[in-house]
């Protein structure tokens, strides 16, 4: 399987956020692939975490 692929605006991948005082806790969440804001050339992940927290 080749893994090499090359990425382009506008995609849509996923990441793994580690928790490092956890080593069994991750959250995988959506990330897009945008141009780098000061680096035109570049591309760069955009993501945006929201802690849900439960109502009591």
């Amino acid at each position: 399987m080749n893994m090499e692929r090359g990425y382009g605006p506008g995609e849509i991948v996923y990441i793994i956020i580690r928790n490092p005082h956890a080593q069994d806790v991750a959250h995988v969440q959506q990330a897009a692939i945008v141009q780098h804001p000061e680096q035109p050339n570049k591309l760069a992940l955009f993501s945006h975490y929201q802690q849900i927290s439960k109502k009591r």
